[in-house]
């Protein structure tokens, strides 16, 4: 294994730093991102009418869209399945703590790179199904999402003051995290049910 002679505490200091330098960097993209595209918000809520001719030009782009879209996913999708495979295999031939840490890079590495592609994909495919109105983006779910809005967010307000209330009073952060698998797996059901509820009421 490498000797870099390098302290425990300046490793953690180097390391705290690169990852404040990296949220900040994060912040600055989602808000820079979020000012530019605030303003086409109103397409996944309201109904829109386009201009004749424009559905038809939007839908050839989509076509035209629609294999790279299929290849930037599947890439994107299988980069995050392997990334785990640097770290099992590190399991399997050795112990070393340098090639642990190693094998995490590689793993986080894998996800954001499948991550990238995946957001890079959707967010065309979705612009595009957002002007024509179709897929997730139907005036018909448009509506159905403006009824769910209240019941959702009191789903995920219960969700994260029991995640709150159950960290804080046992101390337990190390497995209470374990509530946002959870919840993220049982709110499809939730929103089916509520949803199936309101139709025959």
């Amino acid at each position: 294994m490498p000797d870099y002679h390098i302290s425990e505490n300046a490793t953690a200091g180097i390391g705290i730093c690169v990852l404040i330098v990296l949220i900040a960097i994060a912040v600055t993209i989602f808000i820079l991102c979020g000012m530019k595209t605030k303003k086409y918000e109103f397409m996944e809520k309201e109904d829109i009418e386009t201009v004749y001719g424009v559905s038809g030009m939007v839908k050839e782009k989509r076509d035209a869209y629609h294999s790279m879209y299929v290849t930037q996913l599947v890439i994107g999708i299988a980069c995050c399945i392997c990334s785990v495979i640097p770290l099992f295999g590190t399991l399997a031939v050795s112990e070393s703590d340098f090639y642990m840490v190693s094998a995490v890079c590689m793993l986080l590495a894998l996800v954001a790179i499948g991550t990238y592609f995946i957001v890079r994909s959707a967010t065309k495919m979705n612009a595009m199904n957002q002007l024509l109105e179709e897929e997730d983006y139907t005036r018909q779910k448009k509506h159905e999402n403006k009824k769910m809005s209240g019941p959702v967010t009191v789903y995920w307000l219960i969700a994260t003051a029991i995640y709150l209330a159950w960290s804080f009073t046992t101390n337990d952060w190390d497995r209470t995290w374990i509530i946002w698998p959870v919840v993220g797996v049982l709110f499809p059901a939730f929103y089916a049910i509520v949803s199936g509820i309101r139709k025959k009421s």
